[in-house]
C-alpha cells in the first residue's frame, strides 16, 4: 500500500523494468515482494487526517486572515483585547466544524473502499479438488470454489468470475464457458458505455483448459506458466505480452485477452483468467487522480469578495495609521500630557497604529460567515440525501452527497456539449412509427408534437390505446393493427417489404442478447436507438436470440432460423452507416412472399430450420443516416415510377417524423 508520503505527494511509481513477468500460481515466500490488490480512494488515514486536513483548512484565505488577526491580538503593543486572542474560539469552531464535515465524507469513502476490497471472488488453489465430486454428466457450479476477498488477490492467481460479476483485478482471459472462448463484458465503469465488448481467449489456451467447469478448473489446479507483458500503465486499449504454459509453446497476447478491473462479465456463465495488474497498478486506478480539495463558485466568489474587502480594510488602516503617525509627531500634541504620547520614532508609531486599526476594523469580514456557510452546507447535504424527489426507483437509491462543498453547483449549467440527444433524453428511446414500402405505420402523437399543437391553439388528439391482445415489449410504444395484419397476409402488396424490414432490424445491429431466469430475451445495446429497433422487431415476432462468430439465430414468427453472417461492417462516425452481408435461406421467409411457420409465436412450439445448401440468397442490409443512405439509392431514372413514388413518400414521412421529434 502507499506509505504516508506517497499518499500526500503522489502515487508510487512502478518498480518493474521494461517488462513485467508474472508467474502463474507461484506461491510467494514471506520475504518476496507482494503487490496488494487493496484499493484506497479516501483522502486521509487516522494518522494523516489532522495534519493533512489542517493544511487544507489553512489554504483558505479567510482562515489565514483570522489566524493572523488572532496572533496580532496577542501582541501587547497593538492589542485591543489586553493580549487575549478573542478570535481563537470562533476560528477553532470554524476549523473543527469543517474538519468534522470532511471527516464524515471521508469516512464514507473508507466504508465504500472496505466494501469493494471485501467483495468475494474465487481463486483456484494449487491442487484444488471439490469437496463433493460431481456426478456423471454433472458440471461444477461456482459455489464449489472457495471464496476469497478482493484485497487478498495476488499477481499470478487463477481467478474465476461468474456472470454479472465484476473483475477484481486486470486479468488475462484463459478460457470461458463459451466453446470459442468468447466473453462479453460491460465497461460502464470505465467509459460510461453500456454496450457489451467482446473478449476472446487465445485458441491454444481455450482448447487447453476446455469449456466445461469441471475440466477447466481441474486443469487450472495444476497449471504452471509465465506471462511476460508491459509494466503497469494507464492506456486502457493497449496491451502486449506473451504467455507460456509449461510444456506448451509461447503464444502472443493482446488487448483482446485483457479483462480490466471494474468491468462486469455479461452473457457468459464464467471466465477464467490470471491476475497481471493489481490494486493501484490496475489500469482504472492508474487513470484515476488523487482526490483534491474542490471549491464551488460561491466559495470562489466569497474568497474574491473577502480579498476585496481586505484590500479596502488595508487602505483604511494604512490611512488611519499614517494620520496617527503625523498626529503623534506634531510637537503641539506631544506637549499635551493627557494624550500620553511617548517620545519615540514616529514611523514606528505609525506602523503600530496601523496594526491596531487592523484589529479595530476586524468586523469588516465577519467570522460568523464561515461558520454559517459550513453549517448550512452540511445541513443541505443531509437534506439532499433524504430528498424523496431525487429517489431513483429502478436502483432503489437516494442521491449521495460526496462533497457538500459543491451543493450550490447543482443545476448551474453554463454550456451543454453533446454529440447526440441521448444526454438530454436520458437515453430512453421507443419504437413508435415506421414507413415501409411507402406506407406509414404507427399512430399517436409525441410530446413535442402535442406541445406544438397547444402553442398553435389547435386541438390535441388523444393517444390511441393498444389492443387487448397486443404484447407488451420494452422500448416499444407502437399502436397500429394494420401492420400486424399486413404482415400475416401473404397476398398483401406490402407483405414482402415488411418481412425484409423486420429481418433487417433483427440482423443488422451489434446488440447482445441475454436470457433471464424465466427465459425472456433481454437486449444489451450500444445505443438506445439500436435497442429500440431490435425490440421493435421482437415485438412483431422477429426475435433475435443468439449470436456466434459465424451467424445469428432468429425466431421468425415462431420458427427458429439460423442466418449465416458473412461480413459485418460496423457503424463509424465517418461511414455513418452499418452494413451486414448474410446468407438467407428460403426457410427465413425474407426472400419469398410467405411467413415461415405459424402466424404468431403462440401458434405452436418453434422448430429448427437449417439453411439449405441450395436455394439460399445473399442479402446486403445497410442502415444509417438518411443523407448517407439516400446517396446510395438507385437513380430515379433507373428506379421506375413505382419505386420513385414510394421513395418520395418515405422522404416526406421522414420530414414529418423529424417535425414530431422522432429520431430518423
Amino acid at each position: 500500500e502507499p506509505n504516508f508520503f506517497e499518499r500526500i505527494f503522489g502515487r508510487r511509481r512502478s518498480e518493474d523494468g521494461p517488462t513485467r513477468v508474472v508467474d502463474i500460481r507461484h506461491e510467494r515466500g514471506p520475504h518476496e515482494k507482494h503487490i496488494s490488490n487493496r484499493v484506497i480512494t479516501s483522502k486521509y488515514t487516522p494518522i494523516t487526517f489532522i495534519p493533512y486536513n489542517l493544511l487544507n483548512q489553512f489554504r483558505k484565505g479567510p482562515n489565514i486572515y483570522f489566524l493572523v488577526l488572532g496572533v496580532l491580538q496577542m501582541v501587547p503593543q497593538i492589542s485591543t483585547t489586553n493580549g487575549i486572542p478573542t478570535l481563537a474560539l470562533p476560528l477553532t469552531l470554524v476549523v473543527v466544524v469543517a474538519m468534522i464535515k470532511d471527516g464524515v465524507e471521508d469516512y464514507r469513502r473508507h466504508v465504500s473502499d472496505r466494501e469493494e476490497n471485501a467483495t468475494k471472488t474465487r481463486v483456484i488453489p494449487r491442487d484444488w479438488k471439490p469437496e463433493r465430486p460431481p456426478r456423471e454428466g454433472e458440471d461444477l457450479s461456482l459455489d464449489a470454489l472457495p471464496p476469497k476477498q478482493w484485497h487478498e488477490v495476488e499477481l499470478g492467481d487463477v481467478i474465476i468470475v461468474g456472470n454479472r460479476e465484476m473483475f477484481p483485478s486486470d486479468m488475462i482471459l484463459l478460457a470461458s464457458s463459451d466453446q470459442y472462448g468468447i466473453a462479453y463484458i460491460e465497461t460502464a465503469n470505465l467509459d460510461g458505455e453500456t454496450n457489451l465488448k467482446l473478449k476472446q481467449a487465445h485458441s491454444s489456451t481455450s482448447d487447453y483448459f476446455g469449456h466445461s467447469a469441471k475440466e477447466a478448473w481441474d486443469v487450472a489446479g495444476k497449471v504452471e506458466g509465465q506471462i511476460e507483458c508491459q509494466p503497469p500503465n494507464k492506456f486502457l486499449h493497449q496491451f502486449e505480452g506473451t504467455l507460456q504454459i509449461q510444456g506448451h509453446e509461447r503464444v502472443s497476447l493482446s488487448v483482446t485477452q485483457l479483462l480490466l478491473r471494474g468491468c462486469k462479465l455479461r452473457n457468459t456463465e464464467w471466465v477464467m483468467g490470471v491476475a497481471v495488474y493489481t490494486g493501484h497498478q490496475s489500469k482504472i486506478q492508474m487513470n484515476s487522480t488523487r482526490p483534491r480539495p474542490k471549491e464551488s463558485r460561491v466559495g470562489r466568489e466569497t474568497n474574491l469578495l473577502t480579498l476585496i474587502i481586505f484590500g479596502m480594510q488595508m487602505a483604511l488602516c494604512l490611512s488611519a495609521g499614517i494620520a496617527a503617525g503625523f498626529l503623534e509627531a506634531n510637537p503641539e500634541n506631544r506637549a499635551r500630557a493627557y494624550l500620553q504620547l511617548e517620545d519615540s520614532n514616529p514611523a514606528f508609531n505609525a506602523f503600530l497604529r496601523f496594526l491596531t486599526f487592523i484589529l479595530i476594523f476586524t468586523n469588516f469580514i465577519p467570522i460568523s460567515l464561515l461558520v454559517t456557510l459550513g453549517l448550512v452546507k452540511g445541513a443541505q447535504g443531509r437534506i439532499i440525501g433524504l430528498d424523496k424527489d431525487m429517489y431513483h426507483e429502478r436502483t432503489k437509491s437516494y442521491a449521495v452527497v460526496r462533497s457538500s462543498d459543491l451543493n450550490e453547483e447543482l443545476g448551474q449549467i453554463d454550456y451543454v456539449f453533446t454529440d447526440k440527444t441521448g444526454t438530454l433524453t436520458k437515453n430512453v428511446m421507443q419504437f413508435r412509427k415506421c414507413c415501409v414500402g411507402g406506407r406509414v405505420y404507427g399512430k399517436g402523437t409525441t410530446e413535442i408534437r402535442r406541445n406544438l399543437l397547444k402553442k398553435m391553439g389547435k386541438d390535441v388528439p388523444p393517444d390511441p390505446l393498444p389492443g387487448p391482445s397486443e404484447p407488451k415489449t420494452p422500448n416499444v410504444n407502437f399502436v397500429d393493427s394494420d401492420l400486424r395484419r399486413h404482415l400475416r397476409t401473404t397476398r398483401h402488396p406490402n407483405h414482402q417489404n415488411l418481412l425484409n424490414f423486420f429481418m433487417h432490424l433483427a440482423i443488422n445491429h451489434s446488440v447482445m442478447p441475454e436470457h433471464d431466469s424465466l427465459g425472456n430475451v433481454i437486449y444489451s445495446a450500444s445505443s438506445p436507438d439500436e435497442g429500440a429497433l431490435t425490440y421493435g422487431a421482437k415485438h412483431f415476432g422477429f426475435v433475435f436470440q443468439q449470436r456466434d462468430p459465424t451467424g445469428v439465430m432468429i425466431e421468425v414468427l415462431g420458427t427458429q432460423v439460423r442466418v449465416e453472417v458473412l461480413l459485418t461492417i460496423e457503424f463509424t462516425s465517418s461511414r455513418k452507416r452499418s452494413s451486414v452481408v448474410c446468407r438467407l435461406s428460403p426457410a427465413s421467409g425474407a426472400q419469398r412472399g410467405e411467413a415461415p411457420g405459424p402466424s404468431h409465436p403462440s401458434g405452436g412450439p418453434p422448430s429448427q430450420a437449417e439453411a439449405p445448401a441450395q436455394g439460399s440468397k445473399l442479402m446486403l442490409f445497410c442502415k444509417g443516416a438518411d443523407n448517407v443512405i439516400s446517396e446510395r439509392l438507385l437513380p430515379a431514372e433507373k428506379a421506375g415510377q413505382k419505386t420513385s413514388s414510394q421513395r418520395a413518400t418515405i422522404f416526406q414521412a421522414m420530414e414529418e417524423f423529424a417535425e414530431e421529434g422522432l429520431r430518423t
